[in-house]
């Protein structure tokens, strides 16, 4: 197992290194090499499974074909949010991405059945399904005419409902606002069970959950541990109405281009990444809360920083533990810890999993303001982040968009993280993130920046798009 997180810290580097260089650049990075770039598109860290699963088909691609193709995977919606990443996908300016069979559903209405409950009857009988490859072909295959295919399937774990009240019969759904997700079929489903659906995104539930603006969800068990929604749901009922899969997608034109012999190299690659996908991450949750049961400050103190895997175990441990431990003591671990973030998917990945800070926003409150201060890049980024995962309410909002005019760090994750935060802020205060828009000490970068991750919102209506493309071309000629 040492040996394959080894494997995995040194693949994650490489991905790190490939992401940046893209970043920086805004060319290809095999330009003079001769290599063809295949770019893949996914929407969660470097930390999720979905990436793991995705690095194990670049090595594979790469060991084969490393002469001919240069494999690169961009996490985190770098290049668009899930349903652009598929038109971009459709068009060919990438090759392959991560999508949910939810946004799936609006290219073909075959993908409704897997949001169908109970449609298998155990995880033995989904998995044997996704596996028969006769009974697949047809799903994989059904998006032909819109440019892309499925070429494997990712394991999105089973989902049961979990709430702030008993769910022991579908009588305790009914009335309770239940968040699902953004998918015509799942609130027919929801529906269906006597229960309000609520469709929001997935960063939105435990505040949501907490505020009592819903009653609970629908998910798998990493819910729980990983992103901490056991601390506000303390009910959660195994009743596994759904098993979801993810698909990897392929330009339909890019697959059928390839020569047969390099077809078969990258058709094995899709089958190494759902091997190694559907075997990664509950290693990782697994040791991180073995040693949250255990002895966790001995392994702080010895812990080394020499791998990117290492540092988020880090991370791991200390979101586990901070439920457990006065608070003031979890700001002091949090001090040991910021100073170790030395990219922004260890930034973003431990920002998320803090959400003890929810609890208790005003004790920690200036204690994340004075990271704004900080020369470091990525110790800003923590701060922005935090206060866009923890601070945009009614309360903060106005404060937090001052804060954000007070950052005078140069950092191009600093100005990213700083255009996500104001891009969510919209979401959830339209009226007060409009008025920041036209009313802010930030560069002109930045603010675009904001506007076209506003734009590429699905939760955007195309009136709203209207205004702030107007704003977004007014701004471009002062």
């Amino acid at each position: 197992m040492k040996k394959l997180k080894r494997l995995t810290a040194l693949m994650l580097s490489f991905a790190l290194i490939a992401a940046a260089a893209f970043v920086v650049s805004g060319c290809s990075g095999s330009a003079f090499s001769g290599k063809r770039i295949v770019r893949i598109s996914h929407s969660q860290s470097e930390t999720h499974p979905d990436h793991i699963g995705l690095l194990a088909f670049e090595e594979y691609v790469e060991s084969r074909l490393g002469d001919k193709y240069d494999i690169q995977i961009f996490p985190n919606e770098i290049l668009g949010a899930s349903v652009k990443a598929i038109e971009l996908v459709q068009t060919g300016a990438i090759d392959y991405c991560v999508a949910s069979t939810g946004n799936l559903e609006t290219f073909d209405d075959i993908y409704q059945i897997f949001s169908i409950p109970y449609l298998f009857n155990s995880e033995e009988h989904y998995h044997s399904i996704m596996e028969n490859d006769e009974m697949m072909k047809g799903i994989f295959t059904s998006t032909d005419a819109s440019g892309f295919e499925a070429v494997t399937w990712l394991d999105a774990g089973v989902r049961n409902f979990y709430a702030t009240t008993p769910i022991r019969t579908p009588d305790d759904l009914k009335g309770k606002k239940i968040r699902v997700q953004q998918s015509p079929t799942n609130v027919k489903m929801m529906e269906a069970f006597g229960a309000s659906a609520t469709p929001m995104s997935f960063g939105e539930v435990y505040t949501a959950i907490q505020q009592n603006v819903i009653n609970g969800a629908e998910n798998n068990e990493l819910a729980l541990t990983n992103n901490k929604h056991g601390e506000v749901a303390k009910y959660y009922s195994y009743n596994e109405h759904q098993m979801v899969p993810d698909m990897l997608i392929a330009n339909l034109k890019f697959l059928q281009d390839l020569p047969p012999e390099e077809r078969q190299v990258f058709d094995e690659a899709a089958e190494v990444c759902n091997r190694a996908e559907r075997e990664s991450w509950s290693d990782a949750v697994e040791e991180a809360k073995d040693i949250a049961k255990g002895d966790w400050k001995s392994y702080l103190k010895v812990a080394k920083d020499d791998s990117h895997e290492e540092i988020m175990l880090q991370g791991m441990v200390i979101a586990s533990v901070s439920p457990k431990i006065e608070f003031s003591e979890v700001l002091r671990y949090i001090t040991y810890y910021v100073p170790k973030l030395s990219n922004w998917a260890l930034v973003d990945a431990f920002c998320g999993d803090m959400k003890i800070v929810a609890r208790h926003q005003e004790e920690a409150y200036f204690f994340i303001v004075h990271y704004l201060k900080s020369t470091e890049e990525y110790s800003v980024r923590f701060a922005v982040v935090m206060l866009m995962n923890y601070y945009l309410d009614a309360q903060h909002i106005h404060a937090v968009f001052g804060l954000f005019d007070s950052v005078h760090h140069d950092g191009y994750y600093v100005k990213m993280a700083l255009a996500w935060a104001i891009s969510l802020a919209f979401i959830k205060m339209r009226e007060e993130t409009v008025q920041y828009l036209n009313h802010n000490h930030l560069d002109n970068w930045t603010v675009q920046k904001a506007m076209q991750k506003i734009l590429e919102s699905n939760r955007v209506d195309k009136e709203t798009k209207d205004m702030i493309r107007n704003m977004k071309k007014k701004r471009n000629y002062e």
